[in-house]
C-alpha cells in the first residue's frame, strides 16, 4: 500500500476512514446504545426512586460510577475510531453490574428489587453490546473495514 507523505494525502486517507458504510452505521448504533445504558445507569435512581437507605445507596454509587465510566467510553468512541480498549472497558463493567448485587451486599433481602434487577438488566446489555461491538471490530478488520483502528 502506498503511503502519503503530503499533509493532504494523510488528510485524504483520514477522511475517507470516517466515511460512513455499514460497518460505521453498525459502530454509531452500538455506541448510542452505549450512551443511552450510560445515562440510564446515571439517572435510574431518581426516576426508579430507589429509597434512601445505606444499601440502595452503594447501589446508587455503584450504578453512577459504571454510568460515568460509561459516558466517557462512549463519548471517546464518538470522538475518535473504535478500537478493543473501549469493547474491554465495557464488558468488564457489564461483567461488574451482573455479579455486583451478589459481591457487594447491598442489604440482603432489605433492598428494592428494582434495584438489584436495574444492574443485572443493565449488566446484561453492557455485556452484549460490548460483545457484539468485538465481533463487529473482528468482522473489520478481517475484510479491512476496521484495520486502522487501535
Amino acid at each position: 500500500m502506498a503511503r502519503h507523505s503530503s499533509s493532504a494525502g494523510r488528510t485524504a486517507v483520514r477522511e475517507n476512514s470516517l466515511l460512513p458504510g455499514p460497518m460505521g452505521a453498525r459502530d454509531r448504533i452500538v455506541t448510542l446504545l452505549m450512551l443511552l445504558c450510560a445515562i440510564w445507569l446515571i439517572v435510574a435512581p431518581w426516576i426508579l426512586r430507589y429509597p434512601i437507605t445505606d444499601p440502595a445507596e452503594e447501589a446508587q454509587r455503584n450504578e453512577t460510577g459504571v454510568g460515568l465510566v460509561m459516558l466517557f467510553v462512549a463519548g471517546a468512541r464518538m470522538l475518535r475510531r473504535r478500537g478493543w480498549l473501549s469493547d474491554l472497558i465495557t464488558l468488564l463493567l457489564g461483567l461488574w453490574l451482573l455479579v455486583a448485587p451478589f459481591v457487594v451486599d447491598y442489604g440482603g433481602e432489605a433492598t428494592p428489587r428494582v434495584v438489584r434487577n436495574n444492574e443485572l438488566v443493565l449488566g446484561i446489555l453492557l455485556t452484549a453490546l460490548a460483545v457484539a461491538s468485538m465481533l463487529l471490530y473482528a468482522r473489520g478488520r478481517r475484510t479491512g473495514e476496521g484495520a486502522e483502528r487501535d
